[in-house]
């Protein structure tokens, strides 16, 4: 489903504007929604709630995995491998402690990031760094950091 806000306001100059939006985009971010999976929820329920998804007969709960909330949050797991690809201008510090990664949202995690990589000589960013990364994420760490990722991990041992 999407929704198209019009608010009022902004002010004068291109500057103020773009602030104005980033303000705005910032506070419905963390306003939600969050996009996780709801608690008891399946994969298949929240992709057809979410996205109006109908799964396939012949798929079971076991043939569906969700990043939760975003891919970035699988790069937190394994704070090392960020360490070895950003080099020693990474702030790790930047970046919190949080006890369940996959319950912070989705700004939170890519502004940590972006904080963490600013001095960096490469900066964190979508696409190419991103997918550079995510081939270094140690599954072992992401499986014992993120649920999402060990149910993906489980079944692809399993075969």
């Amino acid at each position: 489903m999407t929704t198209t806000l019009y608010v009022e306001g902004g002010g004068d100059g291109r500057s103020l504007r773009a602030r104005f939006r980033e303000g705005w985009s910032g506070f419905f971010e963390s306003a939600g929604p969050h996009g996780p999976v709801a608690p008891g929820a399946t994969a298949w329920e929240h992709l057809h709630a979410r996205d109006g998804w109908t799964r396939p007969d012949a798929a079971g709960d076991d043939q569906v995995f969700l990043m939760d909330q975003v891919m970035e949050t699988w790069f937190l797991a394994d704070r090392d491998a960020l360490r070895r690809y950003f080099g020693a201008e990474f702030r790790e510090n930047a970046i919190s402690r949080w006890p369940v990664l996959e319950d912070v949202p989705k700004a939170r995690v890519l502004k940590a990031l972006e904080r963490a990589t600013a001095a960096c000589r490469k900066s964190y960013a979508k696409g190419r760094v991103s997918f550079e990364l995510l081939a270094r994420v140690d599954p072992d760490r992401l499986g014992a950091a993120c649920p999402h990722a060990r149910a993906l991990l489980d079944r692809l041992r399993a075969q």
